[in-house]
C-alpha cells in the first residue's frame, strides 16, 4: 500500500481503507482501553500515560435558585432577568455573568465535578 500523504493512494487502497474503517476504529478503541488498564495496573507503555477525566460541572444538592440569586442579584439589571423557575447549568450562568470578576469563584463553590474515568495520553 502506498505511504504518500499527497494523493499517492490508489483507488483500491482508498476503498480498502474505507471498507475497514469500522473494524480499525474498534481495534484502536480496544487497544486504548487495554492500555489504560495496563497502566492503571502499574505496567509501563513507553510514550503513554493516563490522566483522570471528569464529568461536566453540576450544581451541588444544596443549590437553589434563591441561593444563586442572593449572590448575583445586584448584577442582574432587570427584575424579569432573575425570575427563574429552574436552575440553568453552571457554564450557562458563568457566560451570563462574564463581566463579574468574582462570578467564577462563587459558582465554583456551588458546583462539583465527579471523576468519570481515565483517558490515554501520548507523551513525547
Amino acid at each position: 500500500m502506498a505511504k504518500s500523504k499527497k494523493g499517492g493512494l490508489s483507488i483500491a487502497d482508498v476503498k480498502k481503507i474505507l471498507d475497514n474503517e469500522k473494524s480499525t476504529l474498534n481495534l484502536i478503541l480496544e487497544a486504548k482501553a487495554e492500555a489504560i488498564e495496563m497502566i492503571k495496573a502499574g505496567k509501563n507503555i513507553p510514550g503513554y500515560t493516563i490522566e483522570k477525566t471528569y464529568t461536566n460541572r453540576k450544581w451541588t444538592k444544596e443549590v437553589t435558585v434563591e441561593k444563586l440569586l442572593s449572590k448575583f442579584k445586584k448584577h442582574i439589571p432587570r427584575k424579569t432577568d432573575y425570575q427563574v423557575t429552574k436552575i440553568i447549568s453552571p457554564a450557562a450562568l458563568e457566560k451570563m455573568l462574564l463581566t463579574i470578576p468574582e462570578a467564577r469563584n462563587v459558582i465554583k463553590t456551588f458546583t462539583t465535578r465527579e471523576e468519570s474515568g481515565h483517558k490515554l495520553i501520548r507523551g513525547d
